[in-house]
């Protein structure tokens, strides 16, 4: 692999205030299946995922009706 890396984002919050003008361009031409980015995002959001796949109630939520 030539290509190095030289940055890495682990938190979704710190791309999008980084990239965020990029991201709404690349929404324009992207499929709106591909990705849809999680503007609100931070650790509160990230824990709260969390408890809900360990107690299985992310995948109710996410199941249509």
């Amino acid at each position: 692999m030539s290509e190095r890396l030289r940055r890495y984002y682990t938190k979704e919050e710190d791309f999008l205030d980084e990239f965020g003008t990029l991201v709404g361009a690349a929404l324009s031409v992207l499929d709106n299946d591909e990705w849809h980015p999680d503007w609100d995002c931070d650790d509160g959001v990230r824990h709260n995922q969390e408890y809900l796949l360990e107690t299985g109630e992310l995948s109710q939520l996410l199941s249509p009706t």
